[in-house]
């Protein structure tokens, strides 16, 4: 359980600084929490801080990646939940950005096998250009 309440509240907390606009200590809260999601071999809560991440690459500016990071959560969720108002925010404000290629990027990463879908998640690729 330790995992997945570290997960859980560092994964909180990169969100809070997302929408505070602290990017810098958004990027450290998931740099932090993102292997200790994988560690708990639990897909749900890898999802959860894949969209941390996604919401990451979108304030950043990196929408395409943010769209395709949004899917490879939502394979790993084993389905779309736009309903979840972080999710559905999410959606719309990519959805403004790309237009119809939102559904190609997030296409894309929903095809991603299981593994793949966990490695497009790592925060670390949003440091490379």
């Amino acid at each position: 359980m330790h995992g997945h309440m570290a997960a859980l509240v560092g994964t909180m907390t990169a969100m809070v600084a997302i929408t505070t606009g602290d990017l810098t200590l958004a990027t450290g809260d998931l740099t932090i929490t993102y292997p200790i999601a994988v560690g708990t071999q639990d897909l749900p809560i890898v999802s959860n801080t894949g969209v941390a991440v996604a919401a990451l690459a979108a304030a950043l500016g990196r929408h395409s990646d943010a769209a395709e990071m949004l899917g490879a959560a939502a394979r790993l969720r084993g389905s779309d939940d736009r309903s979840d108002p972080p999710i559905a925010k999410l959606t719309a404000a990519l959805m403004g950005e790309l237009g119809g290629g939102f559904e190609e990027s997030y296409s894309r990463g929903k095809a991603l096998d299981r593994a793949e879908a966990i490695a497009r998640l790592d925060p670390a690729l949003l440091t490379q250009w």
